[in-house]
């Protein structure tokens, strides 16, 4: 049955979906309509979908042999769906920094704040839900959640994902200081790319958990492409092909080395290897996103469009009605608890955008 709804979901992708021809130099590609904000929202919109459907498996089991497809697919997935989110904030950040300059100096307010006081809210729910469930592992070491700096696997943890806010959060901060030091974009995407490198070995060295770091280059990735896309454009207008059966066979030739070459492993020495293979398949995965956006319209999709608008709540807010639906027992009926956890997740997900919504109005 969820390879089914997989697959429903997946068809449903290309309603009123537009070929772009990249060859004709299409103004759809030329005045750069592939990266505007809808057709970005409607890509990750597919994303958040998956994560979603994905996160089910933490909560129960599918185990019938119809539902194999749904497994493979997700399972190679996993975390490379946040790789489009960190990509198109690089992307987003400069591209407006092209229209306005003086948009550094409102990075810490409109990105960094904005997403903390977001995440807050959320983590002020799971509070609220660990406290009524009366959770033994509460003390204040949970207290750090609000800074995202407690894992999702903690004994401490509320249950919220935190890492990839960790990440994002970081690289707010460096792109609020390199932005507003560097007055030379090239040089600003060099400090920051640099900066997350950094970040990386601090995180293998204090062997945090390799979702910390095997994603964040796509940050400045997204920085890099936005710096460049005149170029890029350019040679996407000739040598589409070319350059998507490039990003194609680097982006599976790492998933085969990843498969096979390495397991995870808290050893310093194995580790650094995962985390370069996997940086690779990450910004593999990326840019090839960003060269199918080129010749894919999406941005016309109003179930992509709907599922863009909610990207961050859905992510945030998934984990509530699962884990209320796992204590009354429903796991124990995988599709019963798929067919409720999903809508739930996201009536939660609007209402909590509109909550905060009205919040951030007020104080921002």
């Amino acid at each position: 049955m969820m390879s089914a709804i997989l697959m429903l979901f997946m068809a449903s992708v290309f309603i009123k979906a537009k070929i772009i021809d990249c060859q004709k130099n299409d103004k759809h590609v030329c005045e750069g309509g592939y990266c505007s904000r809808e057709n970005s929202s409607s890509y990750k919109g597919i994303c958040v979908a998956l994560i979603l459907m994905s996160h089910l498996g933490l909560y129960c089991q599918f185990q019938d042999s119809l539902d194999f497809p749904f497994r493979l697919v997700l399972g190679q997935t996993g975390q490379l769906m946040v790789v489009p989110f960190l990509f198109y904030s690089g992307f987003g950040i400069m591209e407006q920094m092209k229209k306005d300059t003086g948009y550094s100096r409102r990075i810490f307010k409109r990105r960094f704040l904005s997403v903390l006081f977001e995440y807050d809210c959320a983590v002020l729910l799971y509070l609220i839900l660990n406290i009524a469930l009366q959770n033994p592992a509460l003390n204040a070491k949970t207290l750090l959640s609000f800074f995202a700096l407690v894992p999702y696997d903690s004994e401490y943890s509320l249950g919220i994902p935190s890492w990839y806010i960790l990440d994002m959060l970081i690289m707010y901060l460096v792109c609020f200081v390199a932005l507003n030091i560097f007055r030379n974009k090239n040089a600003a995407v060099t400090v920051i790319f640099f900066a997350a490198l950094i970040y990386m070995a601090v995180c293998v060295l204090l062997e945090m958990s390799a979702c910390y770091t095997n994603t964040i280059l796509a940050f400045p990735l997204g920085m890099l492409v936005s710096q460049h896309r005149d170029f890029l454009e350019s040679v996407c207008s000739k040598k589409w092909t070319g350059l998507f059966m490039l990003c194609g066979v680097l982006f599976a030739a790492s998933r085969i080395l990843l498969h096979y070459g390495y397991a995870p492993s808290f050893s310093f020495s194995s580790w650094v290897p995962e985390v370069a293979l996997y940086s690779v398949f990450a910004v593999a995965f990326a840019f090839f996103m960003f060269v199918v956006s080129m010749k894919l319209d999406l941005s016309e999709n109003p179930i992509l469009q709907f599922l863009g608008r909610h990207i961050f709540s859905i992510y945030i807010m998934q984990m509530i009605p699962m884990i209320v639906f796992k204590i009354f027992g429903l796991d124990s009926h995988p599709y019963g608890f798929a067919l409720i956890s999903i809508p739930s997740a996201i009536l939660l997900a609007i209402i909590f955008d509109k909550g905060v919504a009205i919040m951030k109005r007020k104080i921002f």
